[in-house]
């Protein structure tokens, strides 16, 4: 199984340089440091490199984390 971008061909590397461009687009992302290329990648493959069907599950994955504010979670699992 490839995982890495070294391990991706041309086009998907292609793909993988558009999809990380709509993603530094998001102006909601508070850290881009938090998505390296190997884990944008998991989007990409999920999707077999369709960038538009990456994009639409990235950004449902960004709705969730929002919506179940998980980049609090250690803060009020601490309160209870």
């Amino acid at each position: 199984m490839k995982r890495y971008i070294d391990d991706i061909n041309k086009t998907q590397y292609k793909a993988f340089l558009e999809f990380k461009e709509l993603v530094l687009q998001k102006k909601t992302l508070t850290d881009f440091k938090m998505w390296k290329d190997d884990y944008l990648l998991r989007f990409l493959r999920a999707r077999k490199f369709d960038v538009d069907k990456s994009h639409l599950m990235f950004d449902d994955f960004i709705k969730w984390r929002k919506e179940l504010d998980v980049d609090n979670i250690e803060e009020v699992m601490t309160l209870k």
